[in-house]
C-alpha cells in the first residue's frame, strides 16, 4: 500500500543534509512500528523516497514523501504514530493514499518558495519592475559548457509580499535554485535572507 506524506522541516533541523533526513525518517518508521515494505536483493532497505532534496539551511512547509507499507493502515494513524516519534523540527502534516503509478520524483514540476528579505515593499516592487524590464539571462556551467537560462522562463511567477517575495520555480533542465533567483532579484545575497519551500507541485 502506497501513501503520500506531506511534512515540514524547520528549527535547527533545517541544517541537516538530505541523507541525514532519510536516516531520521528510517529510524522514525522503526520506532513507530510501521509495517514497512522492503526492497529485494542482498541489501534490502525500506521503500520510501523524498520527492526533492531540500538544501541545507532551508525550511519547508510542504515536503513530499512516497511511502510503501506491507499492509493498509489508516492515514491518520500513520500521521499520529510518526509525529509521536519524530524529533522536534519535523512534523507530518498530511497522509493520504498514493494512487499514481509514476514515481513521486518523476512528477515534480514546480516548487513554490517564500524568500524572506529585509527590505521595504516599495524597494521590493521596484526591483521586480526592473526585472520585468531587463529580462535577465543567467549563465550556468554544465558538462557541455556554458548555458544561458532566461530568468522568466525558469521562474513562472514572482509576487512581492510583506518582507519578501513568493516565487514559483519550474523544475527541470533549466531550473534555478532559490539562491540564484534571489541574487538576480537583489543583485547580491544578504546574510539575513531566509528560504522557505512552501509547496512542491506535481504534474
Amino acid at each position: 500500500m502506497k501513501y503520500l506524506l506531506k511534512y515540514s522541516r524547520g528549527g535547527e533541523l533545517k541544517y541537516i543534509s538530505h541523507l541525514d533526513t532519510m536516516r531520521v525518517f528510517e529510524r522514525a518508521f522503526r520506532r513507530a512500528n510501521l509495517p514497512m515494505a522492503f526492497s529485494e536483493g542482498f541489501n534490502p532497505h525500506p521503500k520510501f523516497s523524498i520527492a526533492l532534496p531540500l538544501a541545507l539551511g532551508h525550511e519547508s512547509q510542504g515536503e513530499l514523501m512516497e511511502l510503501t507499507l506491507k499492509q493498509f493502515l489508516p492515514p491518520e494513524e500513520i500521521k499520529e504514530r510518526l509525529n509521536s516519534v519524530l524529533p522536534s523540527g519535523f512534523k507530518v502534516l498530511e497522509v493520504k493514499p498514493y494512487l499514481d503509478d509514476k514515481s513521486l520524483m518523476s512528477r515534480v514540476s514546480k516548487v513554490v518558495y517564500r524568500i524572506k528579505i529585509n527590505l521595504s515593499n516599495t524597494e521590493l516592487l521596484a526591483r521586480k519592475e526592473k526585472l520585468l524590464t531587463d529580462k535577465p539571462r543567467i549563465v550556468k556551467n554544465t558538462k557541455r559548457g556554458e548555458k544561458q537560462i532566461d530568468f522568466w522562463q525558469a521562474v513562472e511567477a514572482l509576487e512581492v509580499q510583506e518582507n519578501g517575495i513568493n516565487v514559483v520555480i519550474r523544475v527541470g533542465e533549466n531550473s534555478l535554485r532559490p539562491e540564484e533567483v534571489a541574487k538576480i532579484f537583489l543583485g547580491y545575497l544578504p546574510e539575513d535572507i531566509e528560504y522557505i519551500r512552501e509547496e512542491i507541485i506535481l504534474s
